[in-house]
């Protein structure tokens, strides 16, 4: 069976193809321009309120800048006793090395 070539130019013209449609499940190509809209003059403007909470945060009454002088000896005093611990002083005279059982343990420096 032959068919002649204007039949089967014809065939294909009309029937439909959806092949190279979209189709709803598809979604459409969205082309995105990507844009700047930061410059100098809002950086440094950026800068300066970060400035101007830095200096209202210190100004407050609950900043404390040079410390708590009036506790700082007692509250050394009370950390060294308790962290102050025998094998640590003993690591600590001995050179940083202990040897128990055939195990040299090194404390860092």
């Amino acid at each position: 069976m032959r068919f002649a070539s204007s039949a089967v130019v014809f065939m294909a013209v009309a029937s439909t193809v959806t092949a190279f449609q979209q189709t709803a499940f598809e979604p459409s190509r969205i082309s995105i321009v990507v844009q700047q809209s930061t410059s100098a003059t809002e950086a440094e403007e950026k800068r300066a309120t970060k400035k101007e909470e830095r200096l209202r945060m210190m100004k407050s009454d609950r900043f404390h800048r040079r410390g708590f002088k009036e506790v700082r000896e007692g509250v050394e005093s009370n950390m060294e006793d308790q962290f102050q611990s025998p094998i640590v002083n003993s690591l600590r005279t001995s050179n940083f090395v202990m040897d128990r059982d055939g195990v040299k343990v090194y404390l860092a420096k």
